[in-house]
């Protein structure tokens, strides 16, 4: 490649923006044939030849840059525009489509877990019940016509009817209570007589 030559071209190129790749590609085309001890007179007409091939190349590099960018400034318009979208906005229709879509099925999953969660709580209270008649001594039939109210405490309330029902003589009293009770009796009976004689 003739170096004036290339140097030529750079200069006469400097403002239009080509890269120094794109010139020196067009320095080799134009120097094909131009001999190394070539006068200076034959550089600079081959240097000019070339100027106009190198300002259509700036042209159209121009045109593509200005259609690349045009679209891309319709759009940040566009954009511009267009107002942003809330973001509690966006949460909103995000949850309102996972319901719309979802929304039945997690109804019946809940409606379930909630039947579920009382059949649970039911059993265990049937099952304290249960355990507190076996240790009274209450039978089904005792119970035929008795329901436990949900907030009261099962043992306590029914002791109580069984109470009711010894006092009324519907029940025989049961005898490992009335030991019990007569054992606490006699035992805060000699507490008592203790503390009262200072032994």
């Amino acid at each position: 490649m003739h170096k004036t030559l290339l140097e030529k071209l750079t200069a006469k190129c400097k403002d239009m923006g080509l890269s120094a790749e794109s010139i020196q590609q067009i320095a080799e085309v134009a120097s094909n044939g131009l001999a190394d001890d070539a006068a200076e007179a034959d550089v600079e007409a081959r240097a000019n030849l070339y100027l106009p091939v190198l300002k259509a190349m700036q042209g159209e590099a121009t045109r593509w840059v200005n259609a690349k960018k045009k679209p891309a400034d319709q759009q940040q318009q566009q954009q511009q525009q267009q107002p942003k979208p809330n973001e509690d906005d966006v949460v909103a229709k995000a949850i309102a489509a996972v319901e719309a879509k979802y929304g039945e099925a997690i109804r019946t999953q809940t409606e379930t877990i909630t039947k579920l969660q009382q059949q649970v709580q039911q059993g265990e209270r049937t099952a304290t019940i249960a355990a507190a008649m076996k240790q009274l001594g209450l039978t089904e039939k005792d119970m035929e016509f008795v329901t436990v109210p949900a907030d009261a405490n099962v043992s306590e309330y029914l002791g109580k009817y069984k109470q009711s029902l010894v006092d009324r003589g519907l029940k025989p009293a049961d005898p490992n209570v009335q030991q019990e009770a007569k054992d606490k009796a006699e035992s805060d009976l000699a507490d008592a007589m203790l503390k009262q004689f200072g032994m």
